[in-house]
């Protein structure tokens, strides 16, 4: 039954024509009810008294001597006759057409289902076609538009109207009705039903007027129990969450809504299966779209029926009602912000989307859901009916109902799909020329692999391994070999890929890293040096400062007078220097660098101790035992000391930074001459940062005062902990001990609003000693060991 659908299965074919008219009859209905010519609503006393005579009901069928004898033996009415079936003879063509299709269509699906029964269409049943997916949706659809049409028709074409539009076909259009006598059946099904837009229907509505044309209740019965019971159209798994299963089985709900007026019973007398349908269906709402802004409110259209009337009860409890209203309150003051934050300029990008398309997808599915919901529930209520206005008028006040709010969740909801879905478009436009240079791309990484390990090319002292060779080549072939065509097989032959190269050189590939950011890093910080060497530091206005600057701190242990004064004027003089030089970013690279050594550090270490703990164990004791002895020779020149022709700490160096044993922020990576005010200089660009910063407890750390102004305080510490190790020890000493001047000056003026500036400086002392930058012994011998014990207890609290 898999190829229900196929061209060669005439019963499938049927099906899906049928239904296809359908929709196509809907189409026009819709569209005809728009040009219903007005003479025929008799509105005004001036229509009645011209037109009554000619445009009669179905009462003409009763005494059609009668009245054609009355219109004939009256000239005036003869002639507005004529009038009538010139100017309107086409529309009421197009009309009766369009009600006739609709007795064609009903006739032709009772047609299809005794075919089946009889076995025309052979190894077919209706059992068969409802247990096929594609055949139970067809099924169900074919039911559900022809309510649909019936319903449709009633709305939009008054009873009465359509018995004149019935009534003056017949009578201007005789040699086709003669001809066609299917006018007859045609005016049985859509006779006037007596429904008038109102709050009163008539009796047994619309149950009576789906009845007309008999359909075959078995089957009525069993598409019933599929549309209660199954998922048709596997939404469910589209709609994950438990709260969004009633719009996941929306459309079904409607269809089912539409199909059980052909099985009333259960309506009226089927207590069990309607509460089956309710909480399945209608759990948490109880107004429902049935086709293309056709909005029922079950509360006032299950009113007539018992069974349903109590099944519905619990849903529209008032105590239910006020809770659910609450809970979309919140929805939509948190929908808002979400979704105007992915529309954020610069936020969605290709690969922020990539990674995190779950997260958008579930913002979108409450959004729709949300918005679904609350736009059929705020919808106008049927006037006359007290106990469902009552309950309109609770959901809109225990929901803060705002229209504009709605409004712009719909606009935001539907910019943000519209973004997504061009960007996904463009990703799928790009999706093969990417995989083919991705591919490119990655079999000429690996054949370079390859052509390292061969021992031909002089690179980095690598030494030939034909097996690391000849994997490469290999990987390098089943690259080539990836199709994107067979996206999943690919897939999965990619993650293998990338698992066996972590496996196979994960430690290479680390090792290499950390060389490539050492050098890196050597070039940015002769690129700093450089610039303060030959810029700041020469020029006279600059020299004048630092050397003003000095005069006031000297000496470092006093305490200063009038600190806010010194430290504001000079950190006004040096603003220029951070905001019209590169200084701050090449700092902040040099951070940001070192911070990925220390992972790189971490990873390679781990990665030893797991893979040869004793290789690491010994190493890490062999270096503490040549730095203990590399310590004595310093205090006692006596004790041995390696040699420069001997290999030994150059040898043990590579084992040491291959296995993580290094510590990457406290090496020297320069050679520099002795720079006057170089601990000023760094002081001033300190402060200055700190100054825009402000500490946040829930993070735990300093943050930029204005989000735009991206400086990380890890890169920061990280990267002037490294600046002021390339230069004499007594530096980084002076340094510290200008930030516990700093701290005590400023506590001693008593201001409060340094206290801010004081907490920052603290925090950034805290970093230094945390990164390993400063020992805690030298900063207690600057900042006073209260006024750290003070500091502590704030940030514990």
């Amino acid at each position: 039954m898999a190829d229900f659908m196929a061209e060669n299965n005439p019963c499938g074919q049927s099906i899906l024509r049928l239904v296809s008219r359908g929709n196509a009859i809907i189409a026009e209905l819709l569209r005809l009810s728009h040009f219903i010519p007005p003479v025929f609503r008799l509105d005004g006393r001036t229509e009645q008294h011209k037109y009554a005579e000619i445009l009669t009901d179905f009462s003409y069928f009763r005494q059609q001597e009668y009245f054609d004898h009355n219109i004939d033996s009256k000239p005036d009415l003869q002639e507005l006759d004529e009038e009538l079936k010139v100017n309107h003879s086409d529309i009421l063509t197009r009309l009766y057409l369009a009600f006739e299709s609709i007795h064609k269509y009903i006739t032709d699906l009772n047609r299809l289902l005794e075919e089946v029964e009889e076995g025309v269409y052979i190894q077919q049943t209706i059992e068969s076609i409802l247990l096929n997916a594609d055949g139970k949706q067809l099924m169900a659809e074919a039911l559900y538009l022809y309510g649909v049409m019936l319903l449709v028709v009633d709305m939009k074409f008054e009873g009465v109207v359509r018995e004149r539009i019935l009534v003056a076909y017949h009578r201007y259009s005789a040699q086709r009705t003669s001809a066609d006598s299917n006018i007859d059946d045609v005016c049985k099904l859509l006779r006037s039903t007596g429904f008038e837009q109102g709050p009163k229907r008539p009796q047994g509505y619309p149950e009576a007027f789906f009845g007309r044309v008999p359909m075959n209740a078995q089957f009525v019965s069993m598409l019933v129990d599929r549309l209660r019971s199954d998922d048709l159209y596997h939404q469910i798994s589209a709609f994950p969450l438990p709260e969004h299963r009633s719009a996941a089985l929306a459309t079904q709900a409607a269809m089912l809504y539409v199909c059980l007026y052909f099985a009333p019973s259960i309506l009226h007398s089927q207590p069990a299966k309607m509460r089956e349908i309710v909480d399945k269906f209608f759990p948490d709402n109880w107004v429902i779209s049935v086709y293309m802004g056709m909005v029922v409110n079950l509360v006032d259209a299950w009113e007539p029926y018992k069974a349903a009337k109590m099944a519905l009860g619990n849903t529209v409890e008032h105590v239910f009602v006020k809770e659910l209203a609450g809970k979309l309150h919140v929805k939509l003051t948190q929908l808002n912000p979400a979704v105007k934050q992915f529309l954020q300029e610069g936020v969605l990008h290709e690969e922020y989307v990539l990674d995190n398309i779950p997260k958008m997808m579930n913002v979108l599915r409450d959004c729709n859901v949300t918005l679904r919901w609350l736009m059929l529930h705020t919808c106008p209520v049927p006037e006359g009916n007290k106990k469902l206005r009552a309950l309109h008028e609770l959901f809109l006040q225990e929901s803060h109902h705002q229209s504009a709010a709605l409004f712009e969740l719909l606009l935001n909801t539907s910019q943000l799909e519209f973004v997504l879905k061009e960007m996904f478009r463009r990703m799928l436009r790009e999706k093969q020329s990417k995989w083919e240079g991705f591919k490119k791309e990655g079999c000429e990484r690996m054949r370079e692999l390859a052509d390292v390990f061969s021992g031909a090319k002089p690179l980095t002292r690598i030494e030939r391994n034909e097996s690391l060779q000849s994997w490469f080549s290999e990987m390098a072939k089943q690259i080539e070999q990836l199709s994107a065509e067979d996206s999943t097989s690919a897939g999965r032959k990619i993650v293998q890929l990338f698992q066996k190269l972590e496996s196979t050189v994960g430690t290479f590939g680390l090792s290499g890293l950390d060389r490539l950011l050492c050098f890196m890093l050597v070039r940015e910080l002769q690129t700093f040096v450089y610039s303060i060497k030959s810029g700041v530091l020469r020029d006279p206005l600059w020299q004048d400062m630092f050397r003003s600057l000095s005069s006031m701190l000297s000496p470092v242990r006093a305490t200063l007078e009038h600190p806010q004064r010194v430290y504001s004027t000079y950190l006004a003089r040096s603003s220029k220097l951070w905001s019209s030089s590169s200084f701050t970013d090449v700092l902040l690279r040099i951070g940001q660098i070192q911070l990925l050594r220390r992972l790189i550090g971490y990873e390679l270490h781990t990665a030893a101790k797991f893979d040869s703990k004793f290789l690491t164990s010994a190493l890490h004791n062999l270096n503490q035992a040549l730095l203990a002895a590399v310590g004595e020779h310093y205090h006692n020149p006596e004790r041995p000391y390696p040699s420069e022709d001997n290999p030994l700490l150059y040898e043990l160096t590579a084992y040491l930074e291959s296995t993580g044993i290094n510590h990457p922020l406290s090496k020297i990576y320069v050679t520099t001459d002795r720079l006057p005010y170089i601990e000023l200089f760094v002081l001033l660009f300190v402060l200055s940062h700190l100054s825009r910063m402000h500490y946040s407890k829930p993070l735990g750390k300093l943050q930029p005062k204005k989000p735009q102004e991206h400086v990380d305080i890890s890169a920061l510490v990280a990267g002037v902990i490294t600046l002021l190790h390339q230069f004499h020890a007594e530096v980084n000493e002076l340094f510290v001990a200008l930030l516990g001047q700093y701290v005590r000056s400023m506590i001693a003026a008593r201001a409060p609003e340094t206290q801010g500036d004081i907490l920052n400086v603290l925090v950034f002392i805290d970093e230094l000693v945390r990164y390993g930058g400063v020992p805690r012994r030298t900063v207690e011998n600057h900042v006073p060991t209260y006024i750290l014990d003070e500091y502590k207890s704030y940030l514990s609290q």
